[in-house]
């Protein structure tokens, strides 16, 4: 696989039949994109990333710590197909109303 930090990443956010299952499956088609099979929870990945799997909560990292965490636990789980042709990584997430997918959006460009 090639270098982490020139692979693309992709989070396709969107309500309930607005078209995320279509766009998700072309682009999970590809031969050179790796994704997530079924659709993700925003939480606890967006808004406990690794904590979620540590006994302090990860209360001790600095923020910058804290979304490498996060960038780690999204290349993990969105690359386990990947191999050496991948340029890739995404996946989905359905939102139940327009101000959960603003939410999401507004931290997602924060990290």
């Amino acid at each position: 696989m090639k270098d982490t930090q020139k692979l693309n990443r992709y989070i396709i956010v969107g309500l309930g039949r607005s078209g995320t299952t279509i766009t998700h499956l072309a682009l999970r088609g590809h031969p050179q994109v790796s994704a997530v099979r079924d659709e993700i929870k925003i939480s606890p990945l967006f808004t406990q990333g690794m904590a979620t799997f540590t006994i302090s909560g990860n209360k001790y990292l600095s923020e910058q710590e804290q979304k490498n965490h996060i960038s780690a636990l999204f290349d993990a789980i969105t690359r386990l197909e990947a191999d050496e042709n991948t340029l890739a990584s995404g996946l989905k997430i359905a939102t139940t109303s327009p101000q959960q997918s603003a939410k999401l959006v507004k931290c997602l460009l924060k990290k």
